[in-house]
């Protein structure tokens, strides 16, 4: 759990729903981010795969 120290007292804080909604909203779109790019190389190297396959079958 995050504690903030507040400047007005010597009390601790703890941080508000809405800054922890935030910080969890930006690490999941980070991560969609990331995931997208992932699909996007998988995307690449199965279209360079399938065409090297192409060029391989003996058509008969």
């Amino acid at each position: 759990m995050w504690f903030v120290r507040s400047s007005r007292s010597w009390g601790w804080l703890l941080p508000s729903v809405l800054d922890l909604l935030e910080a969890r909203e930006k690490r999941v779109r980070e991560e969609v981010a990331r995931l997208w790019e992932e699909a996007e190389r998988g995307q690449a190297a199965l279209g360079d795969a399938e065409r090297t396959l192409e060029r391989l079958v003996v058509p008969g």
